[in-house]
């Protein structure tokens, strides 16, 4: 095993450089994750003028697939356009 030297301030940069490519990374992850249009259940259910309970039904019937991040319930604003263009 080789043992490398570095003064103190050669290993604080190393350390910056590190942590500036990881959070340069994880931006652009979220900026991804943003770019998908997620919407809320009421934001969907505005869109599709139905209620809650109906979206949630439907949702129950496989007509809607709901996305769940942690606690909370999203779907797809592609989804729901298809949904309002009706069957194909």
């Amino acid at each position: 095993m080789k043992h490398v030297l570095v003064t103190p301030d050669e290993l604080r940069d190393i350390v910056e450089e590190s942590v500036m490519k990881v959070l340069k990374d994880h931006k652009s992850t979220q900026k991804e994750i943003r770019s998908v249009d997620l919407i809320t259940r009421q934001e969907a259910a505005d869109m599709l003028k139905v209620s809650l309970v109906t979206l949630t039904e439907w949702c129950n019937m496989g007509i809607l697939h709901p996305y769940r991040l942690n606690t909370r319930v999203y779907f797809y604003k592609s989804q729901i356009l298809e949904a309002l263009q009706g069957p194909s």
